[in-house]
């Protein structure tokens, strides 16, 4: 019954993110990166689901899944397009506020609100920087708008992991393809989006579940 739950969560984000982005571009069902993103979603839920304190958290908050599903429809979208909605993402924030008012969040509305302003602060920082540095677009708007949705739900201390976590996963990235294609590699766009989503799912699991927090906090504080 969990599978065919979680089969069905993945089968609908990738039809909700082709509808996302079919006015603006292309998106494949079958493309490599949504087959990709869609195997780290099921296996991700599956553990989710496994772990006694992420299910009984899922149970009663609900809403979680709503977030969860989000992160999975902007990996989709961002992996394979470039590309990342803001339906999936800053106008979930009201929502985010909304619930952690009303008791359907386990954080405060304050707690929301810093998220939400450490996300953009950090991220917008970072753009500036990028622009002056480069001369071009480091950070899109789209990534901007994710990590402020990830605060939102998950809080300050779970927007800086987020970040944290989806930097080095883009880091490792990065690497892997200047092994694979060079120095060609370096023209080759980055969909962060992608990775903030990705450590997003990994914070939510460090955040929840005390085994793996007490383990890194042990060996890898954050």
């Amino acid at each position: 019954m969990k599978i065919a739950l979680i089969i069905s969560f993945t089968i609908c984000a990738n039809l909700v993110a082709r509808w996302f982005v079919k006015d603006d571009a292309p998106y494949r069902l079958f493309h490599s990166s949504a087959i990709i993103v869609s195997i780290f979603t099921l296996l991700i839920l599956y553990g989710f689901l496994q772990l006694t304190t992420l299910a009984t958290l899922l149970a009663h908050y609900p809403l979680y899944y709503l977030f969860l599903f989000a992160l999975t429809v902007t990996a989709q979208t961002d992996a394979q397009t470039l590309l990342i909605s803001r339906w999936g993402t800053i106008y979930l924030f009201p929502v985010a506020l909304i619930a952690a008012n009303s008791d359907l969040l386990p954080i405060t509305p304050l707690t929301t609100l810093f998220g939400a302003l450490l996300g953009l602060l950090t991220l917008s920082l970072c753009a500036y920087l990028g622009r002056r540095w480069s001369g071009q677009e480091a950070i899109g708007q789209g990534d901007i708008d994710l990590l402020i949705t990830i605060g939102a739900f998950l809080g300050p201390n779970g927007c800086w992991c987020s970040l944290l976590c989806g930097s080095i996963i883009g880091s490792l990235y990065g690497v892997g393809l200047l092994i694979i294609h060079g120095s060609v590699a370096r023209k080759k766009p980055v969909p962060f989006g992608t990775f903030l989503a990705f450590g997003a799912f990994f914070t939510f699991a460090y955040l929840n579940h005390p085994p793996l927090s007490q383990f890194f906090a042990q060996y890898l504080p954050l």
